[in-house]
């Protein structure tokens, strides 16, 4: 799929839902328990908070170095039950080499400070829509960095244990235990996302690549743990230069009366500023939804791609190719598109809305190429104050970063003292 301003993802998009169409109702379980959240959270030390926030890149792990040693093993041996066949040969090549990246679906999690990051922090993300994702290759061409692009979206994860009955297993995963057989080319789509258990404190969300999606065997690192060296990916939101747009979209995200008196505003703001190659468009109007539709990257409705939390309609009519109507909570956000201007257009946004009265004033702007990161939550490390400054202190140097959120644990955990 070629990058560019033309934002003519939506095949990318829809192969992705179709693929893993088994997944969206993973997803849907957090809205079944009354969780609204629309973000995933990952709890990291302050040494592998800051690797991740100044590469602006994560890593992924190899699934068989998880902290599961049942990892995919328990996945395959139900798979194996519900099939009522051996599938361990064919299954294996289906599963790929599969690199995992694992997210809480609660912020400020005691379990988690405990387990993950008795002294680091909580990272807020927005990985619910399906969006590319950019897999670093170790040797670039002339020096260059160069990526392996997969579009891919976060899931929740299901547990199971040694006594789980086929007929469960099978509701869990919306298998059909009529069918005659169930194709192997599938297996990926769930068996990743199976874990004991025993791990159902963790409320594990996770985001998963394999080289079933494209090859990574020129993308794989390994760091060394011991007397093993454990095989990563680097991963990020932006694929250089040729995957910027020469244009930029502004899509703001508010009721449509307020929403086109901002549009209005910030168009003409840009007149007088002389900025180029910008276009603002308040995606919440649905009148104006039609003429969105060929710019949309689903990057701003994010509450959308949540089954079940938005009442009777809850999907983003881009995720249909429709001209359907849609309804999502009034969030009042902004999203700047990845674009080679990106910084500029992002200065005059903000000089706009420093400008307005009241509320408007602390307008969130996000900014897409980045990773989505939403939060921070500082666990109650000694000195926590003087870490969440340094925290908004770097944030407000970089303008993609402007808007997070910094705030400090309200879970009175600390190291044991006995």
């Amino acid at each position: 799929m070629k990058c560019g301003y033309t934002y003519d993802e939506l095949e990318a998009i829809n192969k992705v839902r179709a693929d893993k169409q088994v997944l969206q109702g993973l997803s849907a379980h957090r809205a079944k328990t009354g969780s609204t959240d629309p973000y995933v959270y990952q709890y990291r030390t302050l040494e592998s908070f800051w690797s991740i926030i100044e590469s602006d890149s994560f890593w992924a792990t190899n699934a068989r170095f998880s902290n599961d040693h049942e990892e995919q093993s328990l996945g395959m041996k139900k798979l194996r039950e519900f099939l009522g066949m051996d599938v361990d040969a064919d299954a294996a090549e289906a599963l790929g080499d599969c690199y995992i990246v694992c997210f809480c679906d609660e912020d400020d999690k005691l379990s988690q400070w405990r387990g993950y990051a008795p002294e680091g922090v909580s990272i807020g993300f927005d990985f619910n829509n399906v969006r590319p994702f950019y897999i670093q290759r170790r040797e670039g061409t002339g020096g260059k960095e160069e990526f392996v692009q997969i579009y891919n979206s976060c899931y929740k994860v299901q547990y199971i244990s040694e006594d789980t009955k086929k007929n469960i297993f099978a509701q869990k995963f919306y298998l059909n235990p009529s069918a005659d057989k169930l194709s192997i080319g599938k297996v990926p789509d769930f068996i990743s996302y199976v874990k004991h258990i025993g791990f159902h404190e963790e409320a594990e969300s996770r985001l998963v690549f394999s080289d079933r999606d494209t090859d990574l065997s020129g993308c794989i690192h390994y760091r060394s743990v011991g007397d093993i060296k454990v095989p990563y990916i680097i991963v990020k939101a932006d694929g250089g230069e040729t995957c910027k747009g020469e244009a930029c979209i502004v899509r703001l995200n508010f009721e449509a009366g307020l929403g086109e008196t901002l549009e209005k505003g910030l168009s003409e703001h840009f007149s007088r500023s002389k900025t180029e190659d910008v276009t603002v468009v308040n995606c919440v109007d649905i009148a104006k939804g039609e003429a969105d539709d060929s710019l949309c990257f689903g990057c701003s409705l994010r509450e959308a791609y949540i089954p079940g939390v938005n009442g009777s309609n809850p999907d983003c009519r881009y995720a249909h190719g429709s001209k359907q109507s849609f309804h999502v909570r009034n969030n009042n956000q902004i999203y700047i598109s990845n674009s080679r201007n990106q910084e500029e257009v992002y200065q005059e946004v903000q000089t706009f809305f420093q400008k307005q009265d009241g509320e408007l004033k602390k307008t969130k702007i996000w900014c897409e190429g980045h990773l989505p990161i939403r939060s921070i939550t500082v666990g109650n490390l000694r000195n926590k104050e003087i870490v969440a400054e340094s925290i908004r202190h770097y944030c407000s140097q970089h303008y993609w970063l402007r808007s997070v959120d910094v705030r400090a644990s309200a879970t009175p955990f600390r190291s044991s003292l006995i």
